[in-house]
């Protein structure tokens, strides 16, 4: 349908603006605006990047690299970012906030704190906002909330103060222990799963086992040791008893995954109110 849209929106200027040059400047501008504002991040982009070709304002790299990564593809805004600014000299604090997410977006946990050291942020208040944002991102939950502790006094904002309560937020969660999820399920089949969060997935892993394992004791209690009945759901039962234990384990993995992520998540939404 949004194409369908942007091909009228092109009709439109042939139509309105007889005699003028639809390609030019302002024209693939309002564009790419347009697209992006619709949420047609792609196309957008590849507006921007002919735009920057011919004009090499910041306003037009920043939004071909958003774009990008609102596309669903960050990773080509990852090489855009090292060719346009190899040593992170970015224009302003907007890129440096841009390259934060693209970071996010690709699951990379770098050393942050050189953007710190090499990128002289516009002001102080910015740098700490992007120092606390880098520690939560980074999974330093205790050393951000002792970051924001010790802020106290220096140039803040709203941005920073929900960012501080994100990470007294942080700090508080118990992550689920892999090892104990597993030796739980070995213990009683789907407990470790309960544990993690996952009670629908922990019975059903308690009924598997311990339905298979009960029509191995009828085969063998009726047939003898030479039931080939009992034999098949003794190694069911084994079966689902390891893979019982095994998904324990991931699900502890999951749960804690789930958390990081929502953490992320809310680091993100605060940058996008601002940046």
């Amino acid at each position: 349908m949004i194409r369908f849209i942007s091909i009228w929106f092109l009709i439109l200027f042939v139509v309105s603006a007889p005699g003028q040059n639809i390609f030019d400047r302002p024209h693939s501008v309002s564009y790419a605006d347009y697209l992006y504002n619709s949420g047609e991040y792609e196309l957008a982009a590849q507006e921007y990047l002919r735009i920057s070709f011919d004009n090499n304002h910041p306003h037009y790299k920043l939004r071909l690299l958003k774009s990008y990564r609102l596309a669903g593809k960050p990773s080509v805004e990852y090489a855009l970012f090292y060719k346009f600014y190899p040593n992170n000299t970015f224009p302003n604090d907007t890129f440096a906030f841009e390259f934060l997410r693209m970071n996010m977006a690709l699951q990379l946990k770098p050393n942050l704190n050189t953007i710190l050291t090499q990128y002289r942020f516009e002001s102080e208040s910015h740098k700490n906002i992007f120092m606390l944002a880098s520690l939560l991102y980074t999974d330093q939950w205790k050393k951000a909330g002792q970051t924001a502790q010790s802020l106290t006094g220096h140039p803040k904002s709203t941005m920073f103060e929900k960012l501080a309560a994100i990470s007294e937020q942080a700090s508080r969660i118990k992550f689920k222990k892999p090892w104990l999820a597993g030796s739980l399920s070995a213990i009683v089949p789907g407990s470790g799963k309960v544990y993690s969060g996952y009670f629908w997935d922990g019975l059903m892993s308690l009924l598997f086992v311990g339905s298979n394992a009960f029509l191995a004791y009828r085969g063998f209690s009726k047939y003898g040791t030479s039931s080939g009945l009992g034999w098949t759901f003794s190694g069911l039962s084994a079966f689902f008893y390891l893979g019982n234990i095994y998904g324990s384990i991931k699900a502890a993995k999951r749960k804690n995954n789930e958390r990081r992520h929502a953490i992320y998540q809310k680091v993100n939404n605060i940058l996008d109110s601002g940046f």
